[in-house]
């Protein structure tokens, strides 16, 4: 079911990401509704407005960690999460939004062992 402009704000980050994807797969459906979607989840990216919770500063670093999920994807080297890390600059309070980790590149993990 599409959402209406009015829905998108209250979307889970799941239910946003699906309909993006839904979006550009089959953009006839959503011709109205894709630019909506899109900065909402712009609105939503993490250091969009950040303000660190702890000292109120607004200057932060982003980076990057991937890690192994289970004894045997670290047995085989699969970096199976990823997570986005915003550090302020300030005080160095860190807070970790988790990312997917596509097929592709857990397939490239276990190949080359990196």
């Amino acid at each position: 079911m599409l959402p209406t402009r009015d829905d998108i704000p209250s979307l889970s980050h799941r239910e946003l990401t699906e309909h993006l994807r839904l979006a550009r797969a089959n953009p006839g459906p959503y011709a109205e509704l894709r630019e909506a979607l899109e900065c909402e989840q712009a609105a939503r990216s993490p250091g969009t407005n950040y303000c660190c919770p702890k000292c109120g500063h607004d200057s932060f670093e982003r980076s990057e960690i991937r890690t192994a999920r289970s004894p045997l994807s670290s047995l085989f080297n699969v970096q199976s999460a990823r997570y986005t890390a915003v550090v302020c600059s300030c005080c160095a309070f860190t807070e970790f939004y988790q990312g997917q980790v596509s097929a592709g590149a857990q397939a490239l993990d276990l190949i080359l062992g990196s």
